[in-house]
Order: structure tokens, then sequence, then C-alpha cells
């Protein structure tokens, strides 16, 4: 007996991705949220502080490190889990 040819669903089915661009696109859609919306997020939460507490905008600052601080945390934990897959 011979061999059937491959059907396109198992010659589909045998590649990593159809799509490797979308997959690049959701990888930099998903660091940069890690990346801006710690920063942004923190820098508006200490803005509103230092409103609230009449304060030099030393609460933003702190803020914007804290939030860069988190940012670089996420990132990192996204870069070593596509490390080990």
């Amino acid at each position: 007996m011979s061999k059937r040819p491959p059907t396109k669903v198992a010659a589909r089915e045998e590649k990593p991705t159809d799509r490797p661009a979308l997959l690049l696109l959701g990888d930099v859609a998903d660091t940069t949220w890690r990346m801006f919306i710690p920063t942004i997020g923190m820098m508006v939460l200490g803005l509103a502080a230092d409103m609230t507490y009449e304060s030099t905008p030393m609460l933003t600052f702190a803020g914007v490190i804290v939030g860069a601080a988190i940012a670089v945390w996420l990132v990192w934990l996204q870069i070593k889990r596509l490390r080990s897959s």
C-alpha cells in the first residue's frame, strides 16, 4: 500500500505557527503594557498624593521610580517565561 499525501490540515499542524507576525505583535503588546501601565499609574498616584497633601513633587518622582521598578520586574518575568518556553 502506498502512503497518502498529507492533507492541508495535517500540513498545517506540522508548522509551529502559521502567523509569526501575530505572535510577535502579541509579545510587543505584552511588553508595552508591562512597561507603561505601572510607570504611568504610579506617577498618577504620586501626583494625586502631592495634590492632596499640597507637597512638592517628591511623591510624583517616588511614584515614577516605584513604577519603573515594577515595570523592570514585570519585563524580567516575561523574559524569563519566554526563555523557558
